[in-house]
């Protein structure tokens, strides 16, 4: 009875931890410490006696290629005199939570994540939007309710400009994982989906459009076809119901962005030239603008050391911050300080595991539909990475997990299969 007990009640810590890392990334570690230390001393005590099991070591040998390149880099950036925090921050991204992202890994094959990750994932979603909400309110209704060190802590600041409104707020960021992996989910499930999922991407797409985060927009757009393709590559043919069904998709939403634009125009309710303006400029080249900037200083920083980089900690002709080693745009940030060998490195090692978990879904059909959102919404980041500094923290990072982690639920579900075929 306090077996079971002590499970339910992890369950609900967990649970909560991976809602507060989706609500609020970055900000408050000290509230979300408690939950993961409960959850990371349960794994470690139910593995040691025997109660949970190891299904696949991919994660172990996935997280112990990228430390190996990572310590690599931090050594070759202290021989070149780098800043100590620079190499503390490489080794606690990379090697420290590597070891935590394992645990949690071991964690999540070892309880039933199918049957919990749309709610949690929907709730997360759901938080992030009234956040959104409630930001944009206290502005414009004047009720300053939001005090400064949590609008400092979750970089809450508003804009409200012609057409369109702009947030900084930290969160939002999230949706660059959570919106792909369930619009994806409601394109591959045959089954009946439960219809809080629409409701929690309506609302989220309406505080999405609302932050103006742009990069995120358009990856939202090309979802579905990525969820085609990756679909297709899996089962080696292009399925015509999954084609019907994105089709459908982009038809009601060109339905639906016409009605909106068209009301919108007629009561005159937004600047539409204005919003239209912000949507479009992300395409637009500026030499000076700051991501142009650093594009240019990183390349000549990489063209000066092409092979090995600087290591961790390099520096480049333009900063941005007080810690003048990190950038935006971090695959640029990557060959600069890692060079060609360490970048090539990395991305193969993602790579390859990446292709591995894609090839492995179609031996689970019975979850199929959640693995690959799960790489949907792994591959979205990544999308989103190109421009954001995105995986730079805890919270972010453990999209990186998904890997490893669908590769081991695959394996879990096979193992399960066996041993129910052989008792019977």
């Amino acid at each position: 009875m306090f077996s079971l007990n002590m499970k339910g009640l992890v369950g609900f810590i967990a649970t909560l931890l991976f809602i507060l890392i989706f609500i609020i990334p970055q900000a408050y570690f000290w509230i979300k410490l408690p939950f993961l230390g409960v959850v990371l001393l349960y794994v470690l005590v139910n593995v040691s006696s025997g109660r949970f099991e190891i299904y696949s070591y991919d994660s172990l040998k996935y997280y112990l290629l990228i430390a190996t390149i990572t310590v690599t880099w931090a050594l070759i950036g202290a021989v070149n005199g780098n800043h100590i925090m620079a190499l503390y921050d490489g080794i606690r991204l990379f090697v420290i939570y590597n070891l935590i992202f394992v645990l949690l890994i071991v964690y999540l094959t070892n309880i039933q994540i199918h049957r919990y990750v749309l709610l949690v994932t929907s709730i997360g979603s759901l938080g992030i939007a009234l956040i959104a909400f409630y930001t944009i309110a206290d502005l414009v209704l004047g009720l300053n309710s939001i005090p400064f060190s949590v609008r400092s802590e979750m970089y809450m600041q508003v804009g409200l400009h012609s057409g369109h409104t702009q947030l900084n707020n930290i969160n939002i960021g999230m949706y660059a994982f959570l919106l792909p992996f369930l619009i994806s989910y409601t394109l591959l499930e045959v089954d009946k989906k439960p219809k809080y999922i629409y409701l929690t991407l309506f609302i989220s797409t309406v505080a999405l459009v609302l932050g103006s985060r742009r990069a995120i927009i358009y990856i939202i757009f090309l979802i579905p076809l990525l969820c085609l393709f990756v679909d297709s590559f899996i089962t080696s043919k292009l399925r015509f119901v999954l084609l019907k069904r994105v089709i459908k998709i982009y038809v009601y939403s060109a339905i639906i962005i016409s009605i909106g634009l068209s009301l919108v125009i007629y009561h005159d309710l937004v600047d539409i030239n204005g919003f239209l303006d912000r949507l479009l400029d992300v395409l637009a080249t500026d030499e000076n603008s700051p991501r142009q900037l650093q594009f240019t200083a990183l390349m000549q920083g990489f063209y000066d050391n092409p092979i090995i980089g600087t290591g961790f900690g390099g520096i480049a002709s333009v900063t941005r911050s007080e810690t003048p080693w990190n950038y935006e745009l971090i695959y640029i940030k990557l060959l600069f300080h890692s060079g060609l060998l360490g970048t090539v490195a990395l991305v193969s090692i993602i790579g390859f595991y990446t292709l591995k978990a894609i090839k492995l879904c179609k031996l689970d059909r019975s979850n199929y539909s959640i693995n690959v959102s799960l790489i949907i919404g792994f591959l979205s980041i990544l999308i989103a990475t190109l421009t954001n500094p995105y995986l730079g923290s805890f919270d972010f990072l453990l999209a990186l997990a998904v890997p490893p982690l669908v590769i081991g639920l695959v394996k879990r579900d096979q193992h399960r299969t066996r041993c129910s075929v052989t008792y019977r």
